[in-house]
């Protein structure tokens, strides 16, 4: 089996841009559908009249819409000008495209995109086509708390039963960093705010599978100290006190 790397962190981050590894670089727009003798490239004024899509399953065109720059008028505002059609721009949607397909479990997508012209030539409806291809699913997940003290067990009821990672549900780049910032969340709120982790993902495209599995490195069970107020002005100090609800010498809770 062919592994294409560890999604830690930092990595999962590098390949939600388009620049990640195994991301094409965006097809250029097709010849557009122009009249004859129109002028092959944008006229600096050209607008936009509309955005299509087509080939869009997984995600709707009202989820993309919003990671684009790229806009068109909306429909009910006609007294608005027609947003201007940057070419740089629509290129670079179409990475976005590919990235945000990433981020929901789809790491072979492909968008390009064909412009129509009106007669004048100055406004253009965008096409845009996506391959979404096959999704990833997670074949399974895992974490080795051994070096957190105590039952191991009750720590796996603690921090992973509540992540949102599921095995043979679609794994995108999205879901693993949420669990990832949720377990070390669950880690800062039970006297570990200093917590690492190590390992990450391998995601496979030639079986379309994920495996996750971290390893955490609690470090040094971190407990409140006292309790300092500053700023009172000659207001009771008694009654903030009273609104407090961390107490010295109990294990620290970043959510606390």
């Amino acid at each position: 089996m062919t592994r294409w790397g560890s999604l830690v962190l930092a990595l999962a981050l590098h390949l939600a841009s388009a620049r990640a590894a195994g991301a094409e670089p965006a097809p250029a727009a097709e010849a557009s559908a122009a009249p004859p003798g129109a002028p092959a490239a944008a006229p600096q004024e050209a607008r936009v009249r509309q955005i299509r899509f087509e080939g869009t399953h997984a995600l709707t065109p009202a989820e993309i819409e919003p990671v684009l720059f790229t806009r068109a008028r909306p429909a009910w505002k006609l007294w608005a000008e027609r947003p201007p059609l940057d070419p740089t721009a629509l290129d670079s949607d179409m990475q976005r495209i590919v990235a945000f397909y990433r981020e929901h479990g789809y790491y072979e997508a492909r968008s390009s995109y064909t412009l129509e012209w009106n007669e004048s030539h100055d406004q253009a409806r965008v096409e845009i086509r996506v391959e979404e291809g096959p999704p990833v699913a997670l074949e399974s997940w895992g974490a080795d708390l051994s070096e957190l003290p105590g039952e191991e067990g009750e720590w796996r009821r603690i921090l992973l039963e509540r992540l949102p990672l599921r095995d043979g549900t679609t794994f995108g780049l999205e879901s693993y960093t949420k669990s990832r910032q949720m377990l070390l969340d669950g880690l800062a709120d039970h006297g570990f705010p200093d917590a690492t982790l190590s390992g990450g993902a391998d995601v496979d495209l030639a079986t379309h599978q994920a495996v996750v599995w971290w390893r955490v490195h609690p470090g040094a069970m971190v407990r409140f100290g006292p309790v300092r107020i500053e700023g009172l002005d000659g207001r009771s100090e008694t009654l903030v006190r009273g609104e407090l609800t961390v107490q010295p010498g109990a294990p620290y809770s970043q959510r606390e």
